[in-house]
């Protein structure tokens, strides 16, 4: 019996191993290794707050591919949403500790239904490596004894945010700072006898705020990047009804598709067509054209266009664009747009210093705590991470652009330090993102797994035939 171990139990980890139970024909071992963060939920939907909703409509974040329908007919029968007309229900925006309760029914329905010859195992520990043995691999756990299997799906998720550069990093230390900002310790002891300052203007920003409304903070809560409050709200639009990509050849080119844009988007305006419906027009397509860039072109996006094609791409639900409007009209919530000088711990807060860009001089805060809002930023040569303890082995690379893993886009297996593509070991979601840079999302990250589950499973009957059916 052939064993895959999956390090990683959140929505990509777990919704591989949903698709290798469906799909299994013959004895397959699964373990998965979980750590920190709930079985399913993950990061992204363990969230304690009511308040905090998906950013992708109800029709669009089933938890598989074929079968589109699959999270609208289970929320349309929850008692909280059966009375909502139909229509009104699919372009809603989900609480996510909603859509954590329906993967953890997906899960159990999984588990009902599973073959007796899949066994599944679930530990609860810290995998700290991965060592190679022959043909398989062994991996040690921080907490237990090391175990075996044939083949690993790195499945890690979200990485915590780096540390911003500062005059004396030292203050990373303090106990004052939160770098990790989906651990709810972050939202305890507030004082509000000061302010907080939270880095970054993402969506995880807004989520934060959120969070720290609900605990009932009362003072000011400052954020701060380089471009500044850049959210836009998101809210259903009619389709754009245009196939635009095939107005310019292939490979496509980062020139060409600004030019294409602009076009579009012109044109919206003078039609009166809301815009978000041109970057909704290519939202399927966006692996393909960043495949298509240049390396040159992939970097001068990342540097150039990326915080703009953020806003426009990573919405929010209208409904909190409003509260967060709300609390910027109110003065209670102030982004600025700079750059962070310097953080020193005080008695007892901290001194931020920050380059204020449109006041055109640099300003002091005096605040409770700081968070770090920045988002996932996955470094394979930061020490202290499996992922580097991998890189420092050989067994994995990062992308060219070194943003996450170098990987196959085609199979998902990890390239290692050498070029190789991996028998192996396989990868998904946020690793996958320097390769298809859209590749964060539900929609994306189910593909992957199942395409992950298919390749695994193809594997496992070319390297045993007598494992299939054929020959039983």
């Amino acid at each position: 019996m052939r064993t895959i171990a999956i390090v990683g139990g959140g929505f990509a980890g777990s919704i591989t191993a949903v698709h290798l139970m469906q799909q299994a024909d013959s004895p397959l071992n699964i373990i998965i290794i979980n750590n920190r963060f709930p079985l399913v939920k993950g990061i992204a939907y363990a969230t304690p707050y009511a308040e905090h909703l998906l950013n992708v409509p109800v029709s669009s974040i089933s938890a598989f591919s074929q079968h589109a329908d699959h999270f609208f007919n289970w929320l349309h029968k929850h008692d909280d949403f059966k009375d909502i007309p139909a229509e009104t229900l699919k372009n809603s925006f989900a609480p996510r500790k909603i859509y954590a309760e329906y993967l953890d029914t997906v899960w159990a329905t999984t588990l009902e239904n599973k073959s007796e010859q899949v066994n599944l195992q679930v530990i609860e520990d810290e995998v700290i490596n991965v060592i190679p043995n022959n043909d398989s691999f062994n991996i040690e756990l921080r907490n237990a004894s090391p175990i075996k299997a044939d083949y690993v799906v790195l499945a890690t998720g979200n990485a915590i945010p780096k540390n911003i550069p500062i005059a004396d990093p030292s203050f990373y230390d303090s106990k004052l700072y939160y770098k990790n900002p989906w651990d709810d310790a972050c939202m305890q002891g507030l004082k509000s006898k000061r302010d907080i300052l939270i880095i970054g203007n993402s969506l995880t920003m807004i989520d934060a705020v959120i969070s720290l409304q609900s605990k009932g903070f009362s003072k000011k809560i400052y954020t701060m990047s380089p471009h500044g409050f850049a959210i836009m709200p998101d809210a259903t639009v009619p389709l754009y009804g245009r196939d635009i990509l095939s107005e310019i050849p292939r490979p496509y080119r980062l020139y060409d598709l600004v030019k294409l844009f602009n076009k579009h988007m012109k044109r919206c305006e003078r039609e009166g067509i809301s815009k978000v419906a041109v970057v909704n027009s290519i939202r399927y397509q966006l692996q393909n054209i960043w495949f298509d860039f240049s390396t040159e072109d992939k970097r001068y996006f990342i540097k150039r266009v990326s915080s703009i094609w953020n806003a426009w791409r990573h919405r929010t639900p209208a409904g909190m664009y409003d509260r967060i409007s709300k609390l910027i009209n109110a003065g209670k919530l102030i982004p600025i747009t700079g750059r962070l000088v310097s953080l020193t711990e005080k008695d007892g807060y901290v001194e931020a210093r920050i380059n204020d860009k449109k006041a055109n001089k640099e300003i002091s805060l005096d605040v409770e705590r700081v968070i770090n809002c920045t988002g996932s930023q996955i470094d394979v040569q930061l020490p202290g991470s499996l992922l580097n303890t991998l890189y420092t082995a050989g067994l994995i690379d990062a992308d060219p652009l070194r943003i996450s893993l170098n990987a196959d886009a085609t199979t998902n297996r990890v390239i290692d330090r050498y070029g190789n593509i991996s028998p192996n070991m396989y990868t998904l979601g946020n690793n996958m993102k320097g390769i298809l840079w859209e590749t964060t999302g539900v929609p994306e990250i189910r593909a992957q797994a199942e395409n992950v589950a298919i390749k695994l499973l193809e594997q496992i009957k070319e390297t045993n035939p007598l494992s299939s059916p054929h020959y039983s």
